[in-house]
């Protein structure tokens, strides 16, 4: 990781992480449609998992990132990954969340 002073990074829910790969790596000849496919889309980036009390989310519209409480001891890695602010983005436009 190419890690300079000033750039953001994003923390994600492992196991939206991993709901997200499973997703991605079926088989194109498993599957023709959403439909059909045997892992379900993994939807937004909720990260409910490592926040402590997620039904409190998005007190201040102008700096919802302020407004979070994660869970204690949690583990990089084990319960969530930080990404880049290009990766975030890209998962952002594609399938919406809300960042912490």
């Amino acid at each position: 990781m190419d890690i300079t002073e000033g750039s953001k990074w994003y923390l994600i829910s492992s196991k939206w992480l991993m709901n997200f790969k499973e997703y991605i790596l079926q088989s194109s000849d498993e599957a023709d449609t959403d439909a059909e496919m045997k892992i379900d889309h993994p939807g937004m980036i909720l990260n409910e998992d490592i926040l402590d009390e997620p039904v409190s989310l998005l007190k201040d519209p102008t700096a919802p990132y302020l407004d979070y409480n994660l869970k204690e001891n949690l583990r990089e890695e084990e319960n969530y990954f930080l990404v880049n602010q290009e990766i975030w983005d890209f998962l952002y436009i594609n399938y919406g969340g809300i960042e912490i």
